[in-house]
C-alpha cells in the first residue's frame, strides 16, 4: 500500500512541476508539449513560435507558462473542433512583458454566458497571481483566442524571487 502511495504522490508531483523544465528548459518543454498533444490529435495542427529571451523568467513564471499553455491545449481538444492552434510565447525587451497568445480556428464560445469549467478560472488566477493580465476573445463559430500579459521588468522579478 505505502509503495502505491508513493508512486501516485511522485506522478503527482512531477505533474505539478514538470522536471522538463529543469533539463530541458522552458522553449523546449514546451515543444515537447506541442509535439505530445500533436500525437495524440492529429486532426488539429498545432504550432508553437517563441521569440525574445526566454531562458531567466524564474521557476514561478516558467510553471506557469507551462500549466496555462496545458490547459489552453486541452480545453482545444475537448471542446473547439479545431483543425489549427497557433501558439506563440514572447519576450518583449521594450515593453518589459512575456506575452503568450493561444489561438484556435475552431467553433469558439459565447464569452456572455457563464461557464461551469475551472480551466479558465485558473488561468485567470495564475495570471493575477504574477500581476499580469488575461483577454479572451471569442464568439460562437468564431474560434477562440486567448492572450496572457505579464509583466518582465526587473522590479517585478525581484519582487517574484523575494516571495519565493
Amino acid at each position: 500500500v505505502s509503495a502505491h502511495i508513493y508512486d501516485v504522490v511522485h506522478t503527482l508531483m512531477r505533474q505539478l512541476r514538470p522536471s522538463g523544465l529543469d533539463e530541458l528548459g522552458l522553449v523546449e518543454i514546451l515543444q515537447e508539449m506541442v509535439r505530445t498533444w500533436q500525437a495524440r490529435h492529429p486532426e488539429t495542427r498545432c504550432t508553437l513560435t517563441t521569440q525574445g529571451e526566454l531562458d531567466q523568467l524564474g521557476e514561478t513564471i516558467n510553471i506557469t507558462l507551462y500549466r496555462v499553455m496545458q490547459e489552453c491545449l486541452t480545453n482545444v481538444a475537448k471542446y473547439a473542433n479545431a483543425s489549427q492552434v497557433t501558439i506563440t510565447l514572447e519576450a518583449n525587451p521594450v515593453t518589459q512583458q512575456l506575452i503568450l497568445k493561444v489561438q484556435d480556428n475552431g467553433q469558439g464560445m459565447s464569452l456572455t454566458k457563464p461557464r461551469r469549467g475551472l480551466g479558465l478560472i485558473g488561468i485567470r488566477e495564475r495570471t493575477q497571481a504574477l500581476e499580469g493580465h488575461l483577454q479572451l476573445e471569442s464568439s460562437e463559430g468564431q474560434g477562440m483566442k486567448i492572450t496572457l500579459t505579464i509583466p518582465i521588468a526587473e522590479e517585478y522579478q525581484q519582487k517574484r524571487r523575494k516571495r519565493q
